[in-house]
């Protein structure tokens, strides 16, 4: 009837949380133990067992994100807060629940419907960008996560995107703990592009680190172009950057659209000077 629970040699990277509880249970004494089973076959226990059994599931995310991602305390705020959280863990995207707690916060999409977390950083961006997209990944695979400058400040932000609202709040303040800087763009500044304010042109860039070069960049984007124009195409600041302008904002919105996956034109997105 009662069978020893077998720890897996393929998991035992998660002993911690086999064991997790073995103090609790150590301390207990005969007497205690003997009458937790009788309410436990008479039925008289069943709501203890179920808040015994929500708290291990409470205690095993917290331990998660706490090593896995340094969050030190989930902070929730009641039981109705943690019910909706262990929902969204236990049920992911279907549950609704998760929507309740959340539907007082509402983001605004970027021009192609995705969804903006961003965080400053340093001219050499590497390390940052790596562990922030492994902690993202937890929640969605982003779409993109991509050095850029804000056009307002001038300052070099990371940003990155996601394709569900609900997943971008649960790790905005999944992982605020973590990375105190983030934000979210609650503000609509990514809803647009606009022309560029010298050259009136919609502008694109990618890092060229390819070497696709001005005929392999041509070759792409021509394609674009809804009238007999062709895109202009020019090195921008950086070694490997290429800029890509557009005459319509139509065109712009399609090859960002199509290309921004496109791993022969690494970190494809609008240009500083075209951001709204």
């Amino acid at each position: 009837m009662f069978h020893t629970p077998m720890k897996d040699s393929n998991l035992i990277d998660n002993v911690d949380l086999f064991l997790e509880n073995k103090d609790e249970f150590r301390n207990k004494n005969v007497a205690s133990a003997a009458d937790e089973v009788r309410n436990i076959l008479n039925g008289d226990n069943e709501v203890a067992a179920v808040g015994s059994l929500k708290d291990m599931k409470m205690r095993r995310v917290e331990l998660f994100l706490r090593d896995k991602l340094g969050v030190e305390s989930l902070n929730l705020d009641g039981d109705d807060a943690k019910e909706v959280f262990l929902s969204y863990i236990e049920c992911g995207l279907n549950s609704s629940r998760f929507e309740d707690i959340t539907e007082e916060e509402s983001l605004t999409p970027d021009l192609l419907g995705l969804y903006t977390i961003s965080i400053p950083c340093d001219m050499d961006s590497t390390d940052l960008i790596s562990s922030l997209t492994e902690d993202v990944s937890w929640f969605e695979t982003p779409v993109s996560v991509l050095p850029v400058k804000d056009p307002s400040s001038g300052n070099s932000l990371i940003e990155v995107k996601l394709k569900d609202e609900i997943v971008t709040l649960a790790a905005y303040h999944g992982l605020k703990h973590k990375y105190p800087a983030l934000e979210v763009d609650r503000t609509g500044a990514h809803v647009d592009i606009v022309p560029d304010q010298e050259t009136g042109m919609f502008t694109l860039m990618f890092q060229d680190r390819n070497q696709k070069k001005y005929a392999g960049t041509m070759t792409t984007f021509k394609q674009y172009c809804s009238d007999s124009k062709s895109p202009i195409i020019k090195k921008g600041d950086g070694p490997v950057e290429v800029l890509v302008a557009f005459s319509t904002k139509d065109d712009a919105v399609k090859a960002l659209k199509d290309n921004m996956d496109n791993g022969e034109f690494p970190e494809l997105c609008v240009a500083p000077s075209c951001r709204s």
